[in-house]
């Protein structure tokens, strides 16, 4: 299957609207990362760095300077993309819809910095985003049980 890479930097608002249109009304799962930690958010909350994530698709930003650089991945050419964000043009292709088996919470040197997955979940599916045959990317899309 073939897929889309968009990367660019954008102002904080424009990162949020297209988020809100690219999401829409999907379960969207959002992860914010500071240098030591990392926790899933219920609510879309722009930090410095994080992710968000759905069926569609994966938004990771991280901000610079005032900006966020952002990278998009999906399996969907975009066509309303925030000014400042560009494809990625290459022959990227991806591994759609796989399962991974999510860390037990109880492995205390290797646990998450979080109390539950959501929806008691012990998997996790998402794709893998390869460039001429290496892998570059996983990208989550969903939690299961």
């Amino acid at each position: 299957m073939r897929g889309y890479i968009y990367f660019g930097t954008v102002k904080i608002e424009l990162l949020e609207k297209f988020m809100k249109e690219f999401f829409c009304e999907d379960e969207i799962f959002y992860i914010k990362e500071t240098i030591d930690s990392y926790k899933l958010s219920p609510k879309l909350e722009i930090s410095i760095k994080g992710r968000a994530f759905s069926n569609k698709g994966e938004v990771r930003w991280e901000e610079k300077e005032g900006a966020y650089n952002t990278l998009i991945l999906t399996e969907d050419k975009l066509e309303n993309i925030p000014a400042g964000i560009s494809e990625v043009n290459d022959n990227w292709i991806v591994e759609h819809d796989m399962k991974f088996h999510l860390v037990p919470l109880q492995m205390g040197h290797i646990s998450p910095n979080f109390k539950e997955y959501p929806n008691g979940a012990e998997y996790i599916r998402a794709s893998i985003y390869k460039r001429n045959g290496i892998s570059s990317f996983i990208s989550p899309r969903r939690f299961e049980k």
